[in-house]
């Protein structure tokens, strides 16, 4: 019975016009974010840290994906008054939303990975000169160090919100508020995204740090004066006050 509706609901997702766009909008950054130069001009392309930084900010944008796609599976039912209907038969709630919820998340895994397929493919149309090797593997550590945790955060917290409130305002409100909490941390924890000024890490400051919950302000901060060379060739790593972010909003 899960796997019913874990296909029917995946089949519903894949058709639907919100999906199309967010796969086309994907692929479409992905290409175009190897034009961006990320830590300095020699940084090549193709670095892990230019990666890192490229996926990071997708993840950032799936939350808006998440949202729309969020209210559309989840309160379909209530707006068509159809959850007595489905919930009179043999289906149980918990097995109902199981389904759902891993079709969303199946979905959202897709679209990150396209991202990150398309990042890979717009390497090739650029100069070999800002560019470093070719490595697939850069792209499929940074999708499970940044790319598929970000986006399962913020589905979880959009899902249940839903299934909460059942009101299509409130998830949408929810969506904004997960961009009002990361811009808070990177702005309390002066991420260089937000602010100029350098990294706090005293004991009083690691909250700021640890608020962001797409783990974008401790990798910035743990990153910040990383040299050329660096930033060509070290895989950041699960570790420090990044490994603390990630335990936090992951567990």
């Amino acid at each position: 019975m899960l796997m019913s509706i874990f296909r029917f609901e995946l089949k519903y997702l894949s058709g639907q016009l919100i999906f199309m766009g967010a796969f086309a909008v994907c692929i479409f950054l992905g290409m175009m974010a190897p034009q961006g130069s990320y830590g300095g001009g020699d940084v090549h392309k193709n670095a892990p840290y230019s990666i890192t930084v490229v996926i990071s900010l997708i993840s950032l944008f799936s939350v808006f994906i998440s949202t729309l796609l969020t209210a559309n599976v989840v309160l379909k039912n209530s707006e068509h008054q159809t959850e007595a209907l489905i919930f009179a038969t043999s289906v149980t709630k918990t097995t109902y939303l199981t389904g759902q919820f891993s079709a969303l998340f199946l979905t959202m895994v897709f679209l990150m990975c396209s991202a990150a397929v398309g990042i890979y493919l717009g390497s090739f149309f650029m100069t070999s000169g800002g560019l470093g090797p070719k490595r697939w593997q850069y792209y499929v550590y940074h999708l499970l160090l940044f790319g598929l945790p970000n986006s399962l955060f913020g589905l979880s917290f959009l899902f249940a919100t839903a299934l909460l409130s059942r009101n299509l305002k409130t998830v949408y409100v929810t969506g904004v508020l997960m961009y009002v909490l990361y811009m808070v941390g990177s702005v309390l924890g002066n991420s260089p995204l937000m602010a100029s000024s350098v990294l706090k890490t005293t004991q009083n400051d690691l909250l700021p740090v640890l608020m962001d919950p797409f783990g974008l302000t401790a990798f910035f901060g743990e990153s910040r004066w990383w040299s050329v060379a660096q930033r060509n060739h070290v895989v950041f790593g699960l570790e420090g006050i990044f490994g603390w972010n990630r335990l936090l909003w992951i567990s």
